[in-house]
């Protein structure tokens, strides 16, 4: 019996340590602990300076609130949302605040991931202040279901960049992009070079992403399907329509691309986003690129493709590239934001809208490269965003679309890219059956939802 007793305070014990392990936003010595996601690695180039932002970010906050500890937590960038999403489902209230991706807000409003803002707008704020960020397209798709469950850090947008010393070398004017996509195949094949002669291209002409995720519907389908006059989803029958008229265009071409014309690398099917454009434009292994993000300006500060650009100064100029719309018709390109969010599980909200809002009013987001670009409307009436780079980006807004408001936005994206992979590799005359086999599989299971 005596055994028994003493087994069982252990056990007791050990229950008593573990459980602040799994508990929301403990507090220990009068502190409570806000933990915050991100997507950050510091072990990533690319991600090196929002990780570095993220911590100068929780400097301030603490000594502001010396009664608050962040904690970050750290995901994947396409796997936040999903991760958030599951955590909830299983009841779990150990996260506080948390980056969200819009495109994925119709989803987590069916879950119920996120806590309307709103309220805590209307408490804290005034309409001006307000106004200055919800004039913008990405404000709006942060309200879901009459409910502002998302507010946005910036604006990004995707356009096409080259690199002028590339075109120079290839007798091409460094001053002028191609305009329609006759041209850019045209120039694509004068840019793509085997430079030693030993069978294998060092060069390619265009730099896109096909890779097994998002990115692939969002910055190279996607601006190709409405620029020959398509959509991706009817959102009033809620239902896929990628396999229509137009999709089957921007898959042929796509093909062409690759097959034919062989102006993209085929590894571009099977490596990341990152690697198929940010680092072949950086380690310059392709003179044209498509789906170039607004966050990705930090790089090209950092290795001389442009200066004064990043923080913006009023003589920022492109020194090695030159950026335009996508050469298609209207130039749509896919706009977004990463917004951030209060997890509606949340132990600590009011410290969660006081990080939230530090965020919005203090942090410095002109040096946050995910931010992208400016999301108050009077920022962009500065001397600074009258340069030519910013111009462009501007006009990408103006035009820019967001990604189908649709719950299964996710599978949606997964369905897309793995019909595009097989559309690759397939004969030409299959890519109609290809991309309806895969409508069909889509539709069958979530029209209507």
């Amino acid at each position: 019996m005596k055994h028994t007793r003493i087994l069982m305070c252990i056990v007791l014990v050990l229950l008593l340590i573990s459980i602040p392990a799994f508990s929301a936003g403990t507090k220990e010595s009068g502190k409570t602990t806000l933990r915050v996601a991100h997507f950050y690695d510091s072990m990533e180039e690319g991600e090196m300076t929002g990780y570095k932002w993220f911590n100068l970010v929780k400097q301030g906050f603490e000594a502001e609130n010396p009664d608050i500890t962040i904690e970050f937590e750290q995901f994947q960038w396409d796997e936040i949302d999903i991760k958030i999403m599951s955590d909830f489902r299983s009841g779990i209230t150990s996260h506080d605040v948390t980056l969200s991706t819009p495109q994925l807000l119709p989803q987590h409003a069916a879950v119920g991931t996120f806590d309307d803002l709103q309220p805590y707008l209307d408490a804290n704020w005034t309409q001006e202040q307000i106004e200055e960020l919800s004039w913008a397209s990405t404000y709006q798709q942060g309200k879901q279901g009459g409910k502002q469950i998302g507010i946005p850090l910036g604006s990004h947008s995707r356009i096409a960049l080259y690199n002028k010393d590339l075109f120079m070398a290839a007798n091409l004017d460094p001053a002028r992009p191609p305009r329609n996509l006759d041209e850019l195949i045209a120039f694509a094949k004068k840019l793509t070079i085997d430079k030693n002669g030993d069978g294998s291209i060092d060069q390619w002409g265009l730099g896109l992403t096909l890779g097994p995720d998002r990115a692939t519907i969002e910055v190279t389908y996607a601006p190709l399907v409405w620029g020959f006059g398509g959509e991706l989803y009817d959102k009033v029958g809620k239902r896929a329509t990628f396999a229509e008229d137009a999709g089957v265009k921007a898959a042929t071409l796509l093909w062409d691309m690759v097959n034919t014309h062989k102006i993209v690398n085929p590894a571009a099917m099977v490596n990341t986003y990152n690697r198929n454009v940010f680092d072949a434009v950086l380690e310059e292994k392709v003179a044209i690129a498509f789906g170039w993000g607004s966050y990705w300006v930090n790089a090209l500060e950092d290795n001389g493709f442009v200066h004064g650009i990043f923080p913006p100064t009023i003589d920022g100029s492109m020194t090695k590239i030159g950026v335009f719309p996508y050469p298609t018709t209207g130039g749509s390109g896919f706009t977004n934001s990463w917004d951030v969010s209060m997890y509606s599980k949340s132990q600590n909200k009011d410290a969660a809208w006081k990080f939230i809002e530090y965020l919005l009013n203090k942090a410095d987001l002109t040096t946050y490269t995910d931010a992208g670009l400016p999301i108050r409307q009077s920022e962009w009436q500065k001397p600074e965003y009258s340069t030519p780079y910013f111009e462009t980006y501007y006009d990408a807004i103006a035009s820019g679309r967001p990604m189908p408001e649709s719950a299964q936005f996710g599978e949606l994206a997964d369905v897309v890219s793995a019909a595009l992979q097989r559309c690759m590799t397939a004969d030409r005359n299959d890519i109609a059956k290809i991309l309806m086999d895969a409508q069909n599989s889509f539709n069958s299971k979530y029209q209507g939802q």
